[in-house]
């Protein structure tokens, strides 16, 4: 892969939009999108599907969130093969790189043109919405949608789940796992579950020697500010250099900062992530659990039949015909 598959104009204008919206962390997410659109992978994952691809003038409208680069072209690519029309309302910090991607599969397939819209307008009778962001943002979508059918994804967090054992290529891995897209993703590790008397300096050197990754301004920003606000309130912390590894028992962590918790048996292992499984998109590691683990340095990278939330995006779809 050359260093910017993605033309240096549209990279620039999108960072002008998003400052975490980074060429590389862009062009992470635009590569792992180019090794899955393979024609073996592809058919493979809609191979169960019982697929009728007649529907091109019933408009789906997806509205998509902005945490991540083309955090909405799986929903993209679901709509289209299911055979409707796809009607994205798109965060204004990722409104640039989906279009651009529809762009040059109009210019491979000119027919896409009647079946790919964007813009702020709601379609007038739409048969079904797709919406992923905040808890906050679904109970709007609740609100103003409930008529319709609907996937409306919520805020998820994952998990990493540590029992001692970790090689040195694993740790790297996970180190990946908390830092790119910036902790942004719902699939970004937000707190990392450690047996008690777990020694994590191994873990705290990987991560600050960590290479695949920049330390930006706006994140530089967020380090002072946690750190300064975990020294007031006189909560314990680890500088890992690019994120903070703080003592704190909550799922959900601010940007910068990642979550440590402490278990004392497998028992309460699997209590509490059962405890929170509204809550969790997906456990990364490989200490037995009541989830199916991802393994280390691939949560960011899901197959296409990962869908968000363990919902099926396109048998949802298949079953509007």
């Amino acid at each position: 892969m050359r260093e910017n598959p993605l033309p240096d104009e549209l990279l620039q204008k999108q960072l002008s939009k998003n400052p975490f919206f980074t060429p590389r962390e862009v062009n992470r997410a635009y590569q792992n999108w180019a090794n899955l659109l393979q024609e073996s992978t592809l058919q493979k994952w809609i191979a169960p599907y019982q697929l009728i691809t007649s529907h091109f003038k019933t408009e789906i409208l997806v509205i998509a969130a902005g945490n991540i680069p083309l955090a909405g072209f799986h929903d993209f690519l679901c709509v289209l093969i299911a055979g409707f029309r796809f009607t994205g309302q798109l965060s204004s910090r990722d409104n640039l790189l989906l279009p651009y991607l529809a762009s040059k599969l109009i210019e491979l397939e000119s027919e896409f043109q009647n079946h790919i819209g964007f813009g702020a307008a709601t379609p007038s009778n739409p048969a079904a919405l797709v919406a992923s962001g905040s808890s906050n943002t679904a109970r709007y979508h609740l609100q103003n949608y409930g008529h319709l059918p609907a996937i409306i994804r919520k805020t998820r967090i994952t998990p990493a789940v540590l029992d001692g054992t970790e090689s040195p290529e694993e740790l790297s891995g996970l180190a990946g796992d908390i830092l790119h897209y910036y902790g942004l993703g719902c699939r970004s590790v937000s707190s990392i579950l450690m047996p008690s008397g777990y020694d994590s300096s191994k873990l705290i050197k990987t991560i600050r020697n960590y290479t695949d990754f920049e330390i930006i301004p706006p994140l530089q920003d967020n380090l002072r500010y946690q750190k300064a606000r975990l020294q007031l309130l006189k909560i314990p912390f680890i500088d890992a250099g690019a994120i903070l590894l703080v003592d704190n028992p909550f799922l959900n962590s601010p940007i910068a900062t990642i979550n440590a918790l402490y278990y004392n048996s497998l028992n309460e292992l699997n209590y509490w992530l059962s405890d929170n499984i509204d809550e969790i998109q997906c456990v990364v590691g490989h200490a037995p659990t009541s989830f199916k683990p991802v393994l280390f340095g691939s949560v960011q990278q899901p197959a296409l039949w990962d869908y968000a939330d363990g919902v099926d995006t396109l048998e949802f779809l298949i079953s509007l015909s």
